[in-house]
């Protein structure tokens, strides 16, 4: 082995340094160092003792994720009857507001592992099931009445004809007042025209293409099926539309509306349709939409049905994420009417 030193002259002492000229040759011969029996027994039960561990942890989550499963299978199911019990009883706007409570802890669970692709699906199902029942009660409660404005409004109106001397008997209006649907009747089953629907405890549209649809404010339920291109305005309490593409709708409802196998579907206020200011009933005209919304429709609190159009609920878009199949339109893409109610426009549907 070869040294070199270095000597440096200080009055007092003298360092020397010295370190090895060249390294032996790294030699891989050994490599990698070789464990002993006892030392590979320990990292083969060092391993073994991890993944018990992890099966272990993997079954206990297993066992909690099923368990929470059931239990939320289990409130649903009771929240169902409740549901169920209370729409048979009689008991519709409870029934709705269970329904509505049922319907947010589905929401509320669909983006975590507690519903399954099948789950999902059957409370979809189940869903749509409770609604129909209680939109039945809730067309079957009462039945027609004629509407009046409060005093407030007939000292603002104007007098005008009566909507029963401008349309003849054969609109299907009766001799007193405005005309009402009775119940069951369906209209629509036109195209590209104006379809008028009158006051009511619940209206029924369906099969109506590319129409322009002017709904006086309902006290009860509006239901439109298998619509197309169609552009609808509606005050009501409850609103569900299903099979529908491509509709415009303008609504206050005191409740969530609610579509099904819908898509294309934009929303805007109800207030678009000024013509609603023009129409008649009872001979006198109402001084705005929040009068026809409260003595005709029966609307306690306007404020929230105003804005029903910008939260809608989606059947088959169950997750908490934006639905595809709806959009709350723009400002400046609101479509505005200026024709007033026609009772001559009234169409029932032929089946």
């Amino acid at each position: 082995m070869h040294h070199v030193c270095f000597k440096e002259s200080l009055p007092v002492a003298q360092l020397y340094f010295t370190f090895p000229l060249s390294l032996p040759p790294l030699s891989l011969t050994h490599w990698p160092p070789q464990l002993s029996h006892h030392d590979g027994g320990k990292v083969l039960k060092a391993r073994q003792e991890r993944e018990e561990s992890r099966t272990a942890v993997k079954a206990r989550d297993a066992s909690e994720l099923t368990q929470q499963r059931e239990q939320l299978e289990q409130q649903i199911q009771e929240m169902e009857r409740h549901v169920e019990s209370t729409a048979t009883a009689g008991r519709a706007e409870e029934a709705q507001q269970a329904l509505n409570t049922l319907r947010t802890l589905i929401q509320d669970t669909s983006s975590c592992a507690l519903l399954t692709a099948y789950g999902m699906a059957k409370a979809n199902k189940s869903l749509s099931r409770l609604q129909q029942l209680v939109d039945e009660q809730s067309a079957g409660q009462g039945g027609p009445r004629k509407f009046k404005f409060s005093a407030r409004a007939k000292a603002k109106a104007e007098e005008v004809r009566p909507a029963a001397e401008a349309a003849p008997a054969a609109a299907g209006a009766p001799a007193e007042g405005l005309p009402a649907a009775p119940q069951g009747k369906v209209y629509g089953g036109v195209q590209h025209q104006t379809l008028c629907i009158p006051a009511a405890k619940a209206i029924f549209v369906r099969d109506c293409a590319s129409c322009t649809i002017l709904c006086l404010p309902t006290a009860g339920s509006a239901f439109l099926t298998n619509c197309v291109d169609c552009t609808v305005y509606v005050c009501c309490h409850q609103l569900r539309l299903k099979d529908c593409h491509n509709v415009q709708v303008y609504v206050w409802c005191t409740s969530t509306p609610i579509i099904e196998t819908c898509d294309g579907m934009g929303f805007g206020p109800y207030a678009c349709w000024r013509g609603l200011l023009s129409s008649t009933m009872d001979g006198v005209r109402a001084a705005s939409h929040e009068e026809w919304a409260q003595s005709v429709g029966d609307v306690q609190d306007v404020e929230r049905a105003k804005t029903a159009y910008t939260t809608i609920d989606d059947f088959q878009w169950i997750k908490k994420t934006q639905s595809p199949h709806w959009r709350v339109m723009e400002e400046e893409t609101w479509v505005h009417v200026d024709e007033p109610f026609c009772a001559a426009a009234v169409h029932q549907h032929v089946d």
